[in-house]
Formats: C-alpha cells, sequence, structure tokens
C-alpha cells in the first residue's frame, strides 16, 4: 500500500541517518518461504541483526498478526535473539511509530521503543548485542550437543561391556554379522552430532542444509 512504502522509504532514510550503512539494509529479506519488510544485515557476517515489518495502522489485529509474522520470521534463524520491531504509520516526524517487540519472552510483551531514546537502536550496538547472543546460543547448543553425545556414547558403552560379558561366559554367541550390524547402528545414532564418520569401513555423511536466508 502507499502509506505503508511512504512508512517504510522513512524508516530507511532514518536508518541511514543514524548511521545504519545502506549495505546493511536489505528489502523484502527471505526467510524461508517469508519475505521481511525491511532487515539489517551485518556487512561482514551477513546474517540479520534486526527485523522490521511495517503496518499501515496500530490496532489490536495487527499487533497480533506482526508477532505472528515475526514469530515465523525468527523460526528459520538459528538465533532467536534478534531485535525484532512491528512499525506503524503515524503522522509527524518521523513519519511512523517503533515498538520492540520481545518474542523470546513468555508473555510476547511489547515494549514501545523511538530512536532517539533507545541507544540500543545505534547500529553499532546492535551489531555487538546480536554478534553476543549468537556465540551465546551457539555455545549453548554446542554444549548440549555433547552433553547427549556424551549420555549416548556411556550407553552404548555399557551395553557393549553387557553384551561382551555375556558373550565371555558363553551366555550369548555374538557373531561378526551382529557385530557389523551393532557398529552400523552406533554409527547411525552418532551422525547428528558429526558431519562426517568413518566406522567398520563405512562411510557416512550428514547433509548440510542449504543456506536459508537469502537476499532478495
Amino acid at each position: 500500500m502507499k502509506l505503508e512504502k511512504e512508512t517504510y522509504e522513512a524508516l530507511v532514510e532514518y536508518l541511514l541517518q543514524h548511521g545504519y550503512p545502506p549495505e546493511s539494509l536489505a528489502v523484502e529479506y527471505q526467510l524461508g518461504k517469508y519475505r521481511v519488510d525491511l532487515a539489517v544485515i551485518d556487512p561482514e557476517s551477513k546474517v540479520p541483526l534486526a527485523l522490521f515489518e511495517i503496518k499501515q495502522q496500530k490496532t489490536p489485529l495487527t499487533l497480533k498478526t506482526g508477532k505472528e509474522q515475526l514469530k515465523r520470521f525468527l523460526s528459520y534463524l538459528d538465533t532467536k535473539s534478534i531485535p525484532t520491531y512491528l512499525v506503524f504509520t503515524k503522522e509527524g516526524t518521523p513519519a511512523f511509530e517503533i515498538q520492540r517487540i520481545q518474542l523470546e519472552e513468555p508473555q510476547n510483551s511489547v515494549e514501545e521503543t523511538g530512536f532517539k531514546s533507545e541507544p540500543e537502536m545505534d547500529f553499532n550496538t546492535i551489531q555487538n548485542i546480536t554478534r553476543s547472543a549468537i556465540t551465546a546460543e551457539t555455545t549453548n547448543r554446542r554444549k548440549r550437543t555433547i552433553d547427549i553425545l556424551t549420555g549416548q556414547c556411556v550407553f552404548i558403552i555399557s551395553i557393549l561391556v553387557v553384551l561382551l560379558l555375556l558373550d565371555a561366559f558363553n551366555i550369548i554367541f555374538i557373531s561378526t554379522e551382529h557385530i557389523t550390524i551393532g557398529g552400523v547402528i552406533i554409527a547411525l545414532s552418532l551422525i547428528p552430532y558429526a558431519s562426517k564418520l568413518k566406522f567398520l569401513g563405512f562411510e557416512f555423511e550428514r547433509r548440510k542444509g542449504q543456506d536459508k536466508t537469502k537476499t532478495s
């Protein structure tokens, strides 16, 4: 719509005037099957730093649908800590009103925000905050993966020890075929935690997904 286009143009101009590099502003930024009205992109890493969805009017319905849209956008990103905003048309200067949407909180609270009163809207600050959040989430995700893998390895080793003891006391008989099948099962259970794994002459490789974020 015309008003939304004018709001978008005013928002972009405002961001440029407040230190946002032109190459950091991506129009209709694609996330999966959706497109974000405006995304701030890290010029170095090319990952989103903030998402903006523009609405013509501010109503309970547009707030609700806007939050649902932002949730869908974040589902396509590795980090859920990226600042998300709804932008509404209004009279005056600037010709828009911004609201920060705290999607990471259970209540999905809405925080009214203005660029001049919010130091977090400075480009360098947003860049540093989001980079730190991505690093923290990556570290936590890696730690959870290691914990899961460690637990699986302990469980598998325990089973193998029991089977070997049973075989040693002639309670059961473990054939070469059984060992091979067991090795394949173990390898398959470890594949989600490794990009490539070789085991008993077999090579398993996890197919890496394509980058889900593309600029239009």
